[in-house]
């Protein structure tokens, strides 16, 4: 029987997605999670689209969108407003 490596944990990354978007289906009272695409696109350089990740919960996060890499990767997260 081979042994099965301990494994420890030496650090944890937290990311928190800027922007999270849900999909709603009226007919079949359900939430989109299946064959979607989801991109945004600033404004400032439309040729640069960034690609939703879907989660768990059904929704789509955006990662790395310009200009708030530092506050997905902060420990000190303000909220927006």
């Amino acid at each position: 029987m081979p042994a099965t490596p301990a494994i420890r944990e030496l650090e944890r990354v937290q990311l928190t997605a800027p922007l999270g978007v849900r999909f709603w289906d009226s007919v079949s009272q359900r939430f989109v999670n299946d064959g979607l695409l989801v991109t945004a696109t600033a404004v400032e350089s439309p040729g640069l689209p960034r690609i939703a990740l879907r989660n768990r919960s059904s929704g789509f996060v955006f990662h790395s969108l310009p200009g708030l890499g530092d506050w997905e990767l902060s420990d000190d997260r303000a909220p927006f407003g």
